[in-house]
C-alpha cells in the first residue's frame, strides 16, 4: 500500500506562513538580489572585454551586451554548457 504524494506549489505553501515569516523572507531575499554581482561588473573586475567572452564561448559580442543587460538571457541548460565551457580559461 503506497501513498501517493502531490507537489505542492510553492506560492501555496508560502501563503501558509505567518505574515511576519512571510515579510522576512521577501527582506532576506531583497537583500540577497542586492548584493548579487551583475555580470557586467564581473566581466569588468577580471577585466575581460564582451569580444573575448563571446569568443571563449563561440559566440558573438551583442549576445554578451543582450546578457548583460538582462534583455534576453539565454536559457539555464544552455548558459550552464556555455559556462563549463569558458570556466578553464578564465582567471
Amino acid at each position: 500500500m503506497t501513498k501517493e504524494y502531490r507537489a505542492v506549489p510553492s506560492d501555496e505553501v508560502f501563503a501558509k506562513l505567518p505574515a511576519a515569516r512571510r515579510a522576512k523572507i521577501k527582506e532576506r531575499a531583497a537583500e540577497l538580489i542586492a548584493e548579487e554581482l551583475g555580470l557586467q561588473e564581473l566581466r569588468k573586475s577580471k577585466q575581460i572585454t564582451q569580444e573575448e567572452i563571446a569568443a571563449r564561448l563561440g559566440g558573438r559580442q551583442v549576445y554578451i551586451s543582450r546578457l548583460e543587460k538582462r534583455a534576453r538571457p539565454a536559457s539555464k541548460p544552455k548558459a550552464l554548457r556555455r559556462s563549463k565551457r569558458a570556466e578553464p580559461t578564465v582567471k
